[in-house]
C-alpha cells in the first residue's frame, strides 16, 4: 500500500507545489563514497560547465537523477567510478575515469536523453503505478488514453483519497514531462475525478469517463498488466 500512495504522490502534486525545480531542465543530487565534498564540488563544477541547462539539487528528494561518485583507489584525482539513476531508481550509467569533466560529459548526453524522452517516462509512470498495484494486492490498473489523458483504474479510487493524494507536496512536473493534461482517478463505478495538470483544477464529478475510455483503444498500457491484478 505505501509504494502504491509513494507513487501517486510523487505524481499527482499540484503546480503550487513545484518547489525549487522549474521543469525546463533536471536537477541532479550528487553524493560521494566515501564522503568527499571537494570530489564533489569537482563533479558539480563539471556538470553545470558541460552540460548545459542542468541544475544541483540541494537535497534528494529534489532531484531528478542522483548521481553516485565512488573514489575506488581512495586518493582525490584518481579512479572514480560514477553512478547515475533516475528518478525511479533506474541505474542509467555507470562509469569509471579520473578526468571528472570527462565523466560528467558522458552522463551529460544520457541524462538529457533520458530526460527529453516522453514516451519513456510515460512507461516508467505506468511501470510504477502499475507494479505497485501488484505488489500491494490491489486490483487496478493505469493507462494512458486518448494522447494525453492518464486515468488510474482503483477499486480504492475516492474522494478522500484524491486529495489525500494531490495535497502531497511532491513533484508536479513528472507529469509535465509526460506531457498529461488531464488525471482521471476512477473505481470505473460511482467515483470518478478528473485533475486539470496545468490549472490544477478538480472535477469531483467527472462525467466524460465513457468518452474518454471509448477513445483510449489504443490505450498506452497492456492487457498482461490488466490479467495480473489481484480479483
Amino acid at each position: 500500500m505505501r509504494l502504491w500512495l509513494g507513487v501517486f504522490m510523487l505524481l499527482l502534486a499540484p503546480p503550487f507545489a513545484i518547489g525549487q525545480a522549474t521543469g525546463d531542465s533536471p536537477y541532479l543530487y550528487l553524493t560521494s563514497q566515501p564522503k568527499d565534498k571537494a570530489l564533489e564540488s569537482e563533479i558539480a563544477e563539471s556538470f553545470l560547465e558541460n552540460c548545459q541547462g542542468v541544475h544541483i539539487a540541494e537535497v534528494q528528494s529534489d532531484a531528478d537523477y542522483h548521481i553516485v561518485l565512488t573514489n575506488i583507489d581512495g586518493s582525490h584525482a584518481q579512479k572514480n567510478q560514477l553512478l547515475v539513476t533516475d528518478f525511479w531508481g533506474t541505474p542509467l550509467k555507470k562509469a569509471e575515469g579520473s578526468v571528472a569533466r570527462d565523466q560528467a560529459k558522458s552522463a551529460c548526453t544520457l541524462i538529457i536523453a533520458d530526460w527529453s524522452d516522453q514516451a519513456l517516462t510515460r512507461k516508467k509512470y505506468l511501470d510504477a503505478i502499475n507494479s505497485g498495484f501488484r505488489k500491494d494486492g490491489l486490483v487496478g490498473f493505469a493507462e494512458i488514453v486518448a494522447g494525453d489523458n492518464l486515468i488510474v483504474h482503483s477499486e480504492r479510487a475516492n474522494r478522500m483519497r484524491l486529495f489525500m493524494l494531490l495535497a502531497n507536496n511532491k513533484t508536479y512536473l513528472l507529469l509535465r514531462r509526460a506531457g498529461i493534461v488531464t488525471f482521471i482517478y476512477t473505481n470505473d463505478a460511482d467515483q470518478n475525478f478528473a485533475c486539470d495538470v496545468k490549472s490544477g483544477q478538480i472535477d469531483e464529478n467527472y462525467d466524460s469517463l465513457a468518452a474518454i475510455k471509448a477513445a483510449g483503444t489504443k490505450s498506452e498500457s497492456g492487457a498482461a498488466v490488466k490479467q495480473s491484478t489481484s480479483p
